[in-house]
Formats: structure tokens, C-alpha cells, sequence
């Protein structure tokens, strides 16, 4: 069995701050000479305190520029070059000193660093970097090759560690990642001497092997190199032409990138048979299964994120289960398997999961029964879309963008249709694409009352829409029927019997009753005013008379005690 590395092109051209750091010293040697030079050419009788007073002189000059140099600087501007990221805060770019210790600061130019860039410290001399509490990211080759370096002390708020950042730092042993630590990239601290590195627990992406070639890589047996609960290497047989049956191991909770797919000079594919991924698995690195030759996977449900080419071109793959709990998918995780290429449709589907698409045409409303949508999918295509809430995840550049080269543009003519406060509204918004609000109006409120009906009006209510607010639908209320009304009196008059009541809100007329003790009560007629006289009595006998309003919208009640009175 061989051992297996990725090899990266030699870099033999010095960078620009090592060659401006040779001709500051050149420039302190030639001044040096020249000031005692000039100095031993003055014949004064101090042949010897002379020379000596004027060296001392000299190097307090040199040790104050050097110290003034450092000190001026107070925010690092004399040893660092950065650029601005914002408003707020910087990148440090370069470094132009030459102290072994170096302590980079917390703040320059008056911005927070919160980064330090690609190659910034590629090949120094540096021995105890410091990193501000402020610095979260770190660059690719940001101290590749810095052979003297033996400690680092890392910012707590560290996030991002990106490839070869640390590779060839052969003096450095101890290693302490802060707990923040969310990613880390290939070959981050290869060729060093660590051995013992405890692995950050919130890990979500691992380049391939960051410990290759180290005492922590080489001392595990051939076959799987783990980093606590990451799986982030695998030995086989020379270029992986035959291919091995391999357990990965219950506990992993992470697959780092191209584990059995390397991508590198002399190196191919392994060709993996068969493969089970572990139940406590969640994330799974760009092209860690390219290329391989089993025909069904199933992705267990504690999978939430699937990198980039993940599953590229495993031609016999036809038969994939996909976790119902899946965050993010990377560009071109399943394409060319024959699970994708046997969909005869232009949009293709893993799951629930839209993982690409050949789209052409004008307009396209995305299925109700999709949940995500993968990165890249629709990338290029001048397709509008609508993409409704049932889409609840959506990875970077889904659509309304286009590649020149390396970089992501947006689609001048793309317009995202999309419902509030959704996903695809969210991703919009954070793209700043052309978007417009839509509601399909799911779900409807019940009935709000606008206006209430009474005995005199007829009311109103409407329905709306819960998440646009929208009135869908409005109805009457049908107006009130009157109140009974309520009854004053009955008396004796020379035209007989008057009864009389309180005027009863919305009455068109109303409707007089009588009844004789132990009968029954007996229309008599209507008015349209508020009393009534009852010309037809007899003498001694006692009556009982009440009411009822009439509206549109009926006759009301009446007082079943009534008012009564004995007529004369």
C-alpha cells in the first residue's frame, strides 16, 4: 500500500515583502558603513573615543529608528500592509517586517482586522503570531513554508481556516484550534510536526487530510486517517485502479473533501464498490464519493449538508435515498449519475431536491412538492422563476446568476416572483435580485366584522388572505329585526281606549295586539305612530293590550305582560 498526498505546484519566486524586507537591511548596512566611514577620515586627536562615541551614537540611532519604527505604528501600519473590507473592518494583506515575534494587530487604519489574506506571510521568518480576538478567517497559504515558526495563538473567534494555510511549518508541534473553528481547509497544517490536535466541535467542512504527512496522519494504520469524529484521509492500493471494500466508522459525524477521491498529479479515484454511510454522519465534503462505482446509496436522515461534486460521475449510481433533513446541496453533486441522467425532463431531481437544470424557457413555477433547491442549479438560465414557500432551503447561486469565469454575476433579465418572508424571498433580498411579492392566498382568515347590522342598517364583514392581508371576500349582514317595544300605558279617553310605547329604532309601522283576561291575543291593526286608540270596548271589562315593530327584516318580538286597563 502506498501513502497517498495531495501534491500542489513548487512556488520558487519570493514574495514581494521578503524582497522589500533584503533591501531594507541592505539599506541599514550601507548606512552603517558610510557614517563610520566618513567618520575614521576626520584626523582629530580622539583617534579612538571618537570612533567609539560615534559607533555607540550610531547604534542608538539604529536601534531608536528600528524601535520608533515599530512604535509609530501603533495600529501595525509600519509592519503590515491591509485593505479595507468595509467601513468597519480590514484584511492584512502583507507583511513587511522582520521580527520573529510577531504580535499582528487588533486593529489598523482605524478598521478591526478580522482577516489575514492569501500567502500574507508565505516563507517569513517568524517564530510566538498572535492573532487578535478580532480575527475570524485566516487565507490560503497565509504562512506556507514559514520553517521557523513554532507558536501560534489563535484568535478565539476563529471561523475559517483555508488550505495549506500552515503547510510546511516543520518547527510547529503544538496546535490548539479554538472551538469556533466551523472550517478547515486541505493540507492546513501539512508537512508539520503535529501529533496531537483536538478536533473543534463544530466542524462543518474539512478539506482533504489538513494533517498530511504529520505525526498525527502517519502514525494510524493504512486505511482510514481520522481527526476525532472526521473521517479526512484514506489509504489504498497504488492510484486506486482496484478498489477495496471500506467501513467508515459508526462514530463519524463528518466525510472531509476527495477522501476517496483524490485530485492530484499520479492519483485517481478509488472506485469504491460499496459504501454505508454512518447514521451519526452530517456533513459530507466536495468530491468525497466522485467516481465511485456503487449503484445506491442511502443518505441517512442526520445528513444535512452534501458538498460540491460529492457524487460526481458515479455512472452506476441509479438508486439514491435522500435525508429528509438535507440543508444544502453543492453544484453538480449528482451530475452524471444514472439516477440524473435517466430524467427524460429539463429540471432534475434527487428526492424532493432539484440538483440541476437544462432550462430554456421564458417562465417556470416550481413544484409544490419541492423543498430545496441545490447550488448552481439553474446557473445561467434567463428563466423566471417562481419559487413558492413549500422551498425551504435554497444553497448559494440556485439561480438568477451566470459565471464569468471564476465569478458569479447576476442575470440582468432574471425576476424572481416569490411569497413574503419566504426563503426565496430572503435569498432575493440577499443577492439583491428583481423580485415580486406574490400570495397564493393558502390560508384564509374567518370572518371580520366591519360593520355591524342593526335594526336600522345592514352590516358588513370580509375574509383576508393570513399572510398578504388581502380581503378575499366581503358579504352583508342582513339588518336587525326590531326590539320589542317598549310599552308606557293604557287609559280611558272619550274616543275609547289609548295605547301608547317608546318610538323603536327601524320601525316602518306597528302592530297592535289585545287579549280579554283568559283569552287570547287578537290583532287590531297598524300605525305608524307611537299610539293607538281602541274605539271598539265594551263597558267593566278589563284589557290587555301590547306590540310589535315591523322592519325589512320582520316583525319583532313583543311583551308578553302587555299594559291594562278596565274599560268605562
Amino acid at each position: 500500500m502506498l501513502r497517498r498526498r495531495l501534491r500542489f505546484g513548487n512556488r520558487c519566486v519570493k514574495t514581494k515583502h521578503r524582497y522589500a524586507l533584503s533591501k531594507r537591511r541592505s539599506l541599514e548596512r550601507a548606512f552603517a558603513f558610510y557614517f563610520l566611514k566618513g567618520d575614521s577620515m576626520k584626523r582629530t586627536k580622539n583617534k579612538i573615543i571618537k570612533p567609539l562615541f560615534l559607533s555607540s551614537v550610531l547604534f542608538l540611532l539604529l536601534f531608536s529608528l528600528t524601535f520608533l519604527s515599530f512604535a509609530a505604528g501603533t495600529d501595525g501600519s509600519d509592519f503590515f500592509e491591509y485593505r479595507a473590507l468595509n467601513a468597519n473592518t480590514a484584511e492584512i494583506v502583507r507583511y513587511i517586517g522582520n521580527e520573529e515575534n510577531v504580535v499582528i494587530p487588533g486593529t489598523i487604519g482605524g478598521k478591526a482586522v478580522v482577516s489575514v489574506g492569501d500567502d500574507a506571510f508565505f516563507e517569513s521568518d517568524c517564530l510566538s503570531v498572535t492573532f487578535p480576538g478580532s480575527v475570524t478567517s485566516i487565507g490560503k497559504s497565509a504562512f506556507e513554508s514559514c520553517e521557523l515558526l513554532n507558536t501560534v495563538r489563535f484568535s478565539k473567534k476563529l471561523k475559517a481556516l483555508e488550505e495549506r494555510a500552515f503547510f510546511g511549518c516543520s518547527r510547529l508541534s503544538a496546535i490548539t484550534l479554538p472551538n469556533t473553528l466551523e472550517k478547515i481547509g486541505a493540507l492546513a497544517f501539512a508537512k508539520t510536526e503535529a501529533a496531537f490536535v483536538d478536533c473543534p466541535p463544530n466542524l462543518k467542512s474539512v478539506g482533504y487530510n489538513p494533517f498530511d504527512d504529520t505525526p498525527l496522519s502517519n502514525n494510524q494504520n493504512i486505511g482510514g486517517i481520522y481527526w476525532g469524529t472526521w473521517l479526512i484521509g484514506y489509504e489504498d492500493f497504488p492510484h486506486g485502479t482496484e478498489g477495496e471494500e471500506f467501513s467508515i466508522r459508526e462514530s463519524t459525524t463528518g466525510i472531509a473533501d476527495r477522501v476517496f477521491s483524490p485530485d492530484a498529479d499520479g492519483h485517481h479515484p478509488y472506485f469504491l464498490p460499496e459504501i454505508t454511510i454512518p447514521k451519526n454522519v452530517k456533513y459530507i465534503g466536495e468530491y468525497a464519493f466522485a467516481e465511485s462505482r456503487f449503484s445506491r446509496i442511502t443518505i441517512p436522515d442526520s445528513v444535512v449538508s452534501i458538498g460540491k461534486g460529492a457524487f460526481e460521475n458515479c455512472t452506476a449510481l441509479k438508486n439514491i435515498v435522500l435525508s429528509k433533513n438535507i440543508q444544502f446541496i453543492g453544484a453538480g453533486a449528482f451530475e452524471n449519475t444514472a439516477a440524473v441522467n435517466a430524467q427524460k425532463g429539463e429540471i432534475k431531481y434527487i428526492g424532493n431536491w432539484i440538483v440541476q437544470s437544462e432550462n430554456t424557457k421564458q417562465t417556470l413555477k416550481i413544484e409544490k412538492n419541492v423543498v430545496g433547491i441545490a447550488e448552481d442549479s439553474f446557473l445561467g438560465s434567463p428563466a423566471n422563476l417562481t419559487v413558492l414557500k413549500n422551498v425551504k432551503y435554497i444553497s448559494p447561486h440556485a439561480f438568477g446568476y451566470y459565471k464569468s469565469g471564476e465569478s458569479y454575476r447576476k442575470i440582468g433579465s432574471f425576476k424572481l416572483k416569490c411569497e413574503k418572508n419566504s426563503a426565496a424571498h430572503k435569498f432575493a433580498q440577499n443577492g439583491a435580485l428583481s423580485l415580486e411579492i406574490i400570495c397564493l392566498h393558502e390560508r384564509i382568515g374567518g370572518w371580520k366584522t366591519d360593520k355591524k347590522a342593526t335594526a336600522s342598517s345592514a352590516g358588513s364583514k370580509h375574509r383576508e388572505c393570513l399572510d398578504c392581508k388581502k380581503v378575499l371576500k366581503t358579504q352583508k349582514i342582513p339588518m336587525k329585526k326590531c326590539a320589542a317595544p317598549v310599552l308606557q300605558k293604557a287609559q280611558n279617553t272619550k274616543n275609547g281606549i289609548r295605547v301608547t310605547w317608546k318610538k323603536t329604532a327601524g320601525a316602518k309601522y306597528y302592530i297592535v295586539y289585545r287579549k280579554t283576561s283568559g283569552g287570547s291575543w287578537k290583532r287590531l291593526g297598524t300605525t305608524q305612530k307611537r299610539y293607538f286608540v281602541d274605539r271598539n270596548t265594551k263597558s267593566n271589562i278589563r284589557y290587555t293590550y301590547t306590540v310589535r315593530a315591523k322592519n325589512p327584516a320582520g316583525v319583532s318580538n313583543y311583551r308578553q305582560k302587555g299594559v291594562s286597563v278596565t274599560a268605562k
